[in-house]
């Protein structure tokens, strides 16, 4: 330690003694005791610095500038330490330790433990007695000073290279820290974090903690962001996430827009059908065709087996029909001809076939899809990143990496789309056309479409004024389609209607365009979603259907939203002079336009008093309205009986605390009336009538003598002892209990308020 920080002191002091035992006694003036320094191992000090040594009468500033002193020092010697026991105390005006002692970490022995009777295993004994402690003092100075150090162990001390595993020198430093938390955060594995960070310095030993701190520390870092449970941590996070991105919607309305699916893909789960048709009943429910081939290979075993062709013609009967009667036909060949005719499980799937047989789903847009494989493909990337024993949290900020993965390869493949161009084989111009229109990707599926037509024959049916119909035969399943084209709105339909279910046109509809001599694709057969220019505008187009949200809270999304569109605007503008002084132009009337509104604003908001950029706590309560106890219920809470009142403050109380104060209000009436009646009336209770009403009020123990069961017992006194009643001492008692009624009934309500 630096000479700034401890000094060594050697005058004595004398200081004030209060004796506290005798009220009387004078102040004693006692003297400072003499520092204890047991020094006898003079082999622990023989390689260590003089000025790491502790000594008496060395200051510090702090008591944690004390620990750190000494906890350096047994760095150099090859011991831990800890702190051991000390005396706060109020110094200065401020409460304080008055002196504390740190000690070895093997001082002391273990104490005995009511459950190692039960335990088979015990810990390792780490406490051996070792008398080695620093104790310091700030009772007879301002700062602390050493007042006693042993220097002794009874124990072997640790080598330089163990050191590293004794308690008190293992720390992660805040930059290691740092490193941990992005580590995780990647999803890189502690180890791998662990040996990257000792190659850095050199080695494990060079590190300053070992692997189980890492983990430790990790562990404390997930419980801390879980101190609000799983839900309100994850509520948090979602929050902080919506600020962050203005897109970002944790709820499926909002982040459908209010839109529902055209067409949703499940397996054959009877519940799941089920909560579909009420939620969604006009959304198309289509049922995973793999997932029916599984069930069919279990239960045709012995067709798929017997029957070579059988598998063949299952197929056909789910992909391969354009109309409903050669579905039916096929269906019924197949039953008749493999002897399925009382097999339930097809008779069921018979049932369901307008949630599997394409021909019930082709004219409902699927983007080609008939499986849940895009599912299960998404599920076999998430477990690439998460595992079952993740929170909810932690699987949040794991599922990020995964978008951001995404995104990342989303990005890559739109550069590559706006950067290159497909190699054609033959410069068609359709298929150059596409080749400028669709992504990558889209631009296979269709060039292989285009190549389909050379191998399709067309045949002309017919006319009717500008509809053309053709059949065009495919040579490779021997099966004919429909096309019709009319060529006043140049749009053409086919039956196989592959344009509704995948979004591009079939090599059928191909081949009599290119009989009409069409050179490009009809614009009204181009999908936005499958093209170069999907995403273009939709950022404002998403800004603008997020709906009412707080303006406090849409002020930091809007500013990112300008941030990246004018920051994309500079990298443009900034290419040419010309660009950039229009640039300067937009925007020095921009600001003008901004600033005029922002005015404006401002005067409204002074006169008329709007709520605009009101804080969160004045809106709510602006939005408050005052309601009664049977009035309209608040929505999305589930109260259990009646409702409380808003309109008062007190606390509800149970069923038990009010039979206990109920109890305690008739002990203390009974009492008041019976010490009232005994100073006033001392000498006229003597009465019949007296006693016997005096032993019914005990009794019956009445809270408010102003009720039923009072009145009962007046009339049962005058019936009993009419004759006794007319004294002047019952007389006198009974005016003064009629006094003190008002009285008891406030100290009753005072009671009931508090």
């Amino acid at each position: 330690m630096s000479d700034s920080n401890y000094h060594t002191k050697t005058d004595s002091q004398s200081v004030r003694k209060l004796n506290f035992e005798d009220e009387d006694s004078p102040l004693v003036i006692v003297e400072q005791p003499e520092p204890i320094s047991i020094d006898s191992n003079d082999k622990i000090h023989a390689n260590v610095e003089e000025e790491v040594i502790p000594k008496l009468g060395i200051e510090f500033e702090t008591e944690k500038d004390a620990y750190d002193f000494y906890n350096s020092y047994a760095r150099v010697v090859g011991f831990s330490i800890r702190r051991s026991k000390g005396h706060k105390g109020d110094k200065d005006g401020s409460r304080k330790w008055l002196d504390r002692v740190f000690c070895c970490s093997c001082e002391g022995i273990r104490g005995n433990n009511k459950r190692d009777d039960n335990v088979k295993c015990h810990c390792l004994e780490t406490r051996c007695g070792c008398k080695a402690e620093m104790k310091i003092s700030c009772r007879y100075s301002e700062k602390y000073c050493v007042v006693k150090f042993v220097s002794e162990h009874t124990h072997v001390l640790a080598s330089p290279r163990k050191r590293i595993f004794l308690r008190s020198q293992r720390s992660i430093n805040p930059a290691q820290a740092v490193e941990a938390e992005l580590a995780d955060s990647s999803g890189i594995a502690p180890k791998a974090s662990v040996g990257l960070m000792a190659r850095r310095v050199g080695g494990l030993d060079n590190l300053g903690f070992i692997p189980e701190d890492y983990n430790n520390y990790l562990c404390t870092k997930r419980t801390e962001e879980m101190k609000s449970r799983d839900t309100g941590g994850l509520l948090e996070y979602l929050q902080r996430m919506q600020s962050e991105d203005l897109n970002f919607s944790y709820a499926i309305q909002k982040a459908m827009f209010g839109k529902k699916p055209q067409t949703i893909l499940t397996d054959q789960d009877a519940a799941m059908a089920k909560a579909l048709a009420s939620q969604w009943p006009k959304t198309h429910h289509r049922l995973c065709v793999w997932h029916m081939y599984q069930n069919a290979a279990k239960n045709l075993k012995e067709a798929f087996g017997r029957y070579s062709t059988f598998a063949a013609d299952f197929s056909s009967c789910v992909y391969d029909h354009d109309y409903e009667d050669d579905f039916l036909d096929a269906w019924d060949n197949m039953l008749d001809k493999y002897d399925l005719k009382n097999n339930s499980w097809l008779q069921r799937q018979f049932e369901l076939r307008e949630k599997w047989a394409l021909v019930y789903g082709r004219k409902t847009f699927c983007a080609d899809m008939s499986t849940t494989q895009r599912s299960e493909s998404m599920n076999s990337q998430i477990k690439r990143y998460i595992t079952y024993n993740y929170d909810l949290l932690r699987f949040l900020h794991h599922f990020q990496r995964l978008v951001d993965d995404r995104r990342f390869e989303e990005l890559r493949a739109d550069f590559k789309a706006t950067q290159s161009k497909p190699s054609l084989e033959y410069p068609v111009e359709i298929l150059k056309h596409a080749a400028s229109v669709y992504t990558p990707a889209v631009f296979k599926l269709f060039n292989r479409e285009l190549w389909l037509t050379w191998d399709c024959e067309l045949h002309k049916e017919g006319e009717v004024g500008s509809v053309v119909k053709y059949k065009v035969i495919s040579p490779r399943k021997s099966r004919q389609h429909i096309v019709q084209f009319d060529s006043l709105a140049s749009t053409v339909m086919c039956s196989c209607n592959k344009f509704e279910f995948v979004g591009i046109l079939c090599a059928h509809a191909l081949k009599v365009l290119s009989f009409q001599n069409c050179k490009r694709v009809p614009n009204q057969y181009i999908l936005k979603r499958w093209t170069k220019d999907a995403k273009v505008g939709s950022a404002m187009k998403n800004y603008m259907h997020v709906g009412p949200r707080d303006q406090n809270a849409d002020v930091g999304s809007r500013y990112k939203v300008l941030l990246k569109l004018y920051s994309n605007l500079a990298a443009r503008a900034a290419l040419t002079d010309e660009t950039f002084r229009i640039a300067l132009d937009a925007h020095e009337s921009t600001l003008n336009k901004v600033e005029a509104n922002l005015k404006i604003l401002s005067i409204e908001e002074s006169t008329v008093g709007s709520t605009h950029f009101k804080s969160k706590a004045q809106q709510a309560n602006d939005n408050v309205q005052p309601t009664n106890c049977e009035g309209n219920k608040i929505k999305g809470i589930k109260l259990k009986g009646r409702q409380a009142c808003v309109e008062t403050s007190r606390r509800r109380k149970g069923a038990l605390e009010k039979a206990t104060r109920k109890r305690k209000r008739q002990t203390k009436a009974s009492s008041h009336i019976q010490q009232l009646t005994l100073e006033n009336s001392m000498r006229s209770l003597n009465t019949p009538g007296f006693t016997d009403m005096l032993n019914l009020t005990q009794e019956d123990s009445m809270a408010n003598l102003n009720t039923p069961g009072f009145i009962d017992m007046l009339n049962l006194t005058q019936e009993d002892s009419m004759t006794n009643l007319n004294t002047s001492g019952f007389t006198d008692m009974m005016n003064l209990t009629q006094a003190q009624l008002p009285k008891v009934g406030n100290q009753r309500n005072y009671e009931d308020v508090e």
